[in-house]
């Protein structure tokens, strides 16, 4: 009895030690495959998702932030309503901010274009907020303005309190964004030709080369075809990244926040981005289905054929492994009976992958056929 007593309690002991050793392989596994608080890969034009963690989570995005200042002052530029060459003067308090800087003068003038460069490329503060002074007036009225434009774009899980992401005082709230609303922040950016043109910049002279401006993201340079967009860091918010890189025809945006440490900001983008273009491509839906796509012969109709227009997707994003599996199913008519109308949906095609369907097109006619007068029938008879 004591026997079997013994031999119960030994295995009940190699179970625990057993079960203790799964859940520490388990949980350094999960601290292995996520040293970050949240992620995000997607795909710039149609804003895809390809990959997630944590994607609606807020989080606090430290400099990120200064991805609306610049959005702001760029949107501002492509109005008119802000000039490039404009000289924005320096304030007292611009002049007393903190942090990454490219050390303002108060009374100093400089181009809009000199600060929206040290914003973009070396993530100056007290250039965020001179910049945001000279556009609204005050700071306090700029980031009024952040916080209508966040909504305005669908940004439900941000909340911004300052114009460059520096931590709040001692009590107050902190900046917060999720993953998503930063890459919708991202993707609007990206409309604006002039983001990567300075987000992409490695180095550059300020202050008549007196002071050189080192990009934060060090991507840049070093990923094939990667050009922006922001870094971001401090102690609390952890270091977070929002960067784009573009390779073909195909744009993917990777966001990272709160990471241990820089290196894993870093390595952890390109993991996302190098998955992301390994594993996804456009399909030219039209021009696959263009030689397929013949005259459609008329009856009783002033012309013999008509052309037809393909509407719908004229690209469509697909797995790279798929490409050899689509199929076409065509639902077209041998003929059509005249009169015709330009324009007029005369039948349909469906794409599928697998059989199953990922878009639908619709075939038009190119332009109206009259129907063929009786006399002209019994001349031509």
């Amino acid at each position: 009895m004591i026997s079997k007593l013994l031999y119960a309690i030994y295995i009940l002991f190699l179970l625990l030690i057993i079960t203790s050793f799964t859940e520490a392989r388990t949980k350094k596994k999960t601290s292995r495959e996520f040293p970050f608080k949240s992620a995000l890969l997607i795909e710039a034009e149609t804003g895809k998702i390809l990959k997630s963690f944590n994607a609606h989570k807020r989080v606090i995005p430290a400099s990120i932030v200064k991805m609306m200042t610049s959005y702001i002052a760029l949107k501002e530029i492509k109005n008119n309503t802000l000039n490039l060459n404009e000289l924005v003067i320096v304030s007292r308090r611009a002049s007393k901010i903190g942090g990454q800087q490219v050390y303002l003068a108060e009374g100093e003038k400089f181009r809009v274009i000199d600060l929206l460069k040290a914003i973009m490329i070396s993530s100056a503060n007290d250039a965020a907020f001179a910049l945001a002074e000279h556009i609204s007036g005050s700071s306090e009225g700029f980031i009024d303005l952040m916080n209508i434009t966040a909504k305005s774009l669908g940004m439900k899980n941000t909340k911004f309190i300052n114009v460059n992401g520096l931590p709040p005082k001692r009590g107050k709230t902190p900046n917060f964004m999720s993953a998503v609303d930063a890459g919708i922040l991202a993707r609007e950016l990206l409309k604006i030709p002039m983001t990567t043109k300075l987000s992409s910049i490695k180095n550059e002279g300020f202050r008549k080369n007196q002071f050189i401006l080192t990009n934060t993201n060090r991507l840049i340079g070093r990923f094939p075809g990667l050009d922006g967009l922001k870094t971001g860091y401090y102690r609390r918010a952890g270091f977070s990244i929002v960067a784009t890189a573009k390779k073909s025809n195909l744009r993917l945006i990777a966001i990272v926040f709160g990471a241990k440490n820089s290196k894993i900001r870093f390595k952890e983008t390109s993991k996302l981005l190098s998955w992301g273009f390994n594993r996804y491509i456009w399909l030219d839906v039209k021009e696959k289905l263009r030689s397929k796509i013949k005259k459609i012969r008329i009856i009783d109709g002033v012309e013999k054929t008509v052309g037809l227009n393909i509407i719908g997707k004229e690209k469509i994003l697909i797995r790279r492994e798929h490409a050899n599996k689509i199929s076409i199913k065509n639902q077209i008519p041998n003929v059509l009976t005249a009169p015709i109308t330009k324009g007029q949906i005369i039948g349909n095609i469906s794409i599928q992958i697998k059989k199953k369907e990922i878009t639908m097109l619709s075939l038009t006619t190119k332009k109206s056929i009259q129907k063929i007068s009786l006399l002209r029938r019994i001349l031509n008879f």
